[in-house]
């Protein structure tokens, strides 16, 4: 089970050690004694909770056969989070359609094997050392590596690495054999030095950018123009959920359903006879797989046929989100019109056996909120294929994010009432999504500069892209906790540059002020020039549409503006009512007066973030307007 899996379970079963635990932190919120011992195997090996009478615990499924065992009920499985491969049915890239673009090692080199997936093995990392530092070109020489640790920060500093390079300099020979113990270090420090000297080159970041843009959605599930990712269905969909199980940048960082497909084939499974898979697009929100991919009306036509194969009702395996995916579609067959019209209830009774949930986060789990909150490893892909950036900003643009946030649910009988608290802050949330200028060729390469007075970090900088009218799409966020509360004095500062002419060229720039509405401004549909005497008028949380406003004299641009005060009010379209878990509403409370009450007789007092800053706590609900994710997911 995962942590929340885990926590999903501990309202019905926990171990005493795990209970005394929690009773001892939040006194008599639970009454542990009839829990005792029912989840003593996590403590063990997966093998200390099988049957003593299964002859090889290692090997289940020769065990299995052995025992004269067979294959009953026909087995459909819904992979996780990054559990299945994608391909590129339409593509910007011409060499990557039909290809696996998660993942395919042969298809995408110049993703995978020329970022920090293949320097770190082999001999890539020494070839990368030659390219930097072998001036003469006729091999590494210990005066060359000498000169390239001593101009490295961290490398000149470092025991080992010098403790080689005395190694190399007393014994000679083969430079680069003594650095074997810290070529990881060394590699790193190549990498510095690629930067310093104008980044890693422009095939691989022009790769790694249209990779990310290839994975990414708009309004968290629809495509970019040119470009339609969708699941692979190769071998039954056994074949795409498997793969990604014998690629070492994911193996490494996801749990897959390689490990339960494997002995399950061992067994005597057979993919299209009585084992299939349904491939789904993981990035997408739940509620629009039907709509985009008919996701859920053809698992039904899959399920009746696998049914009439076999001759058995179907088992439904899901792993990790897939658990949620394959919830939705229960309620999907029972609710929907389209399931209703198949009978909806009875149509499930009467092809489906059982749904075997494997570490279902149902009341969300942390990592996947702490992913979207801040940048990480993107489930595995980052650092290896996308950088931490991209990375970022493709992950929050999947619609299927939220269903991993954590429910309040799942804190009921802990100390702390909500997942999420946010610094008390107001923020500025600025969309640039185009321009169109007069003085600028086809061949220029424009950019947008941003800057808001009283916020420090000065200016950020937005995507470089070519052309007369470029597309930006560039997200910027500004936030500032003294007066949180408040949009008045502060002024946002746009600059339009043209980075082709030597010191930078600006092609139109504005300060443009702010004011809640209601108390001066213009309505942002009436603004169609910027200039520094620009007031306009905000609505607290909602965006402000500037459509084709002109900055200077050869520019027009297309931007939307979001303030939202720290203490902005949830909007009515995102009350949930009672709402149930992860969802919102009441269902995701993690608090009630009965808990507050249980901690205060055992002196104890809800958790709260404690230090130099002020904190709010959110509700689901909150976080969904705060995060712009549409009522409707």
């Amino acid at each position: 089970l995962s942590i929340a899996g885990f926590k999903m379970w501990l309202s019905d079963t926990t171990t005493d050690a795990l209970g005394m635990d929690l009773h001892e932190r939040a006194g008599s919120i639970l009454h542990m004694a009839h829990f005792e011992n029912k989840l003593r195997i996590f403590s063990k090996q997966p093998a200390s909770y099988l049957p003593d009478w299964i002859p090889d615990k290692d090997d289940i499924a020769s065990s299995l056969k052995q025992l004269s065992f067979k294959p009953k009920y026909p087995i459909a499985c819904i992979n996780s989070m990054v559990g299945s491969c994608l391909t590129a049915e339409e593509t910007t890239v011409s060499k990557w359609k039909g290809k696996r673009v998660v993942l395919s090692l042969i298809d995408l080199p110049e993703v995978v094997l020329n970022n920090g997936a293949g320097k770190v093995s082999g001999e890539a990392w020494k070839a990368d050392l030659r390219d930097i530092i072998d001036e003469d070109g006729d091999g590494i020489e210990v005066e060359e590596i000498k000169a390239f640790i001593e101009q490295d920060p961290m490398l000149c500093k470092d025991e080992l690495v010098l403790q080689c390079l005395r190694a190399a300099q007393k014994d000679g020979g083969n430079v680069l054999q003594h650095f074997e113990p810290v070529k990881e270090k060394l590699r790193l420090a190549a990498e510095r030095t690629e930067a310093l000297d104008g980044g890693i080159g422009d095939d691989v970041v022009r790769a790694q950018t249209d990779w990310a843009q290839h994975l990414s959605l708009v309004d968290g599930w629809m495509d970019y123009p040119g470009i339609r990712v969708r699941p692979d269905y190769d071998g039954h969909g056994i074949s795409a959920i498997s793969a990604l199980s014998e690629v070492p940048l994911i193996k490494q960082a996801a749990t897959l359903m390689g490990a339960l497909l494997d002995p399950l084939i061992q067994f005597g499974y057979e993919p299209g006879k009585n084992l299939v898979a349904f491939p789904y697009d993981w990035r997408c929100a739940v509620s629009k797989l039907e709509e985009r991919d008919q996701y859920f009306s053809k698992m039904m036509t899959g399920l009746e046929k696998l049914h009439a194969s076999a001759g058995e009702k179907v088992v439904i395996a899901a792993h990790s989100m897939g658990c949620r995916v394959a919830h939705y579609f229960l309620l999907w067959v029972t609710e929907s019109e389209h399931g209703q019209a198949k009978g909806g209830k009875a149509w499930l009774d009467e092809h489906i056996h059982s749904f075997m949930p494997i570490a279902g986060p149902f009341l969300g789990a942390s990592s996947g909120t702490e992913q979207f909150l801040q940048p990480g490893n993107c489930s595995g892909l980052a650092p290896a294929v996308v950088n931490y950036t991209d990375g970022f900003a493709m992950i929050r643009s999947w619609g299927s994010m939220p269903l991993l946030f954590g429910s309040g649910a799942n804190l009921k009988a802990t100390a702390a009432s909500h997942y999420i608290y946010t610094r008390r802050e107001g923020c500025l949330h600025i969309e640039v999504l185009r321009a169109k200028f007069t003085g600028v060729t086809d061949h220029d390469t424009t950019t947008v500069r941003l800057s808001v007075s009283g916020v420090g970090g000065g200016e950020l900088i937005g995507s470089k892209q070519r052309g007369r009218e470029p597309e930006y799409n560039d997200i910027f966020q500004f936030a500032w906790e003294e007066g949180a509360e408040k949009i008045s004095g502060h002024s946002l500062t746009i600059r339009l540059i043209d980075d082709n002419f030597v010191g930078d060229r600006t092609v139109g720039k504005a300060t443009i002020r702010f004011a809640p509405a209601g108390e001066g401004g213009i309505a942002p549909a009436e603004v169609v020039e910027l200039t520094d005497a620009t007031v306009v008028a905000l609505m607290p949380a909602e965006w402000a549409k500037l459509n084709g406003v002109r900055v200077g004299d050869d520019a027009r641009l297309w931007l939307n503006v979001r303030w939202t005060p720290s203490d902005a009010p949830l909007p009515a379209a995102f009350d949930p009512g009672k709402g149930c878990a992860g969802c919102g509403g009441t269902a995701d409370v993690g608090t009630s007066e009965e808990k507050r009450a249980a901690l205060k007789a055992a002196g104890l007092t809800e958790v709260r973030p404690r230090g130099k800053h002020a904190y709010d706590p959110r509700t689901t609900e909150m976080m969904f307007a705060l995060e712009d994710i549409g009522p409707s997911y």
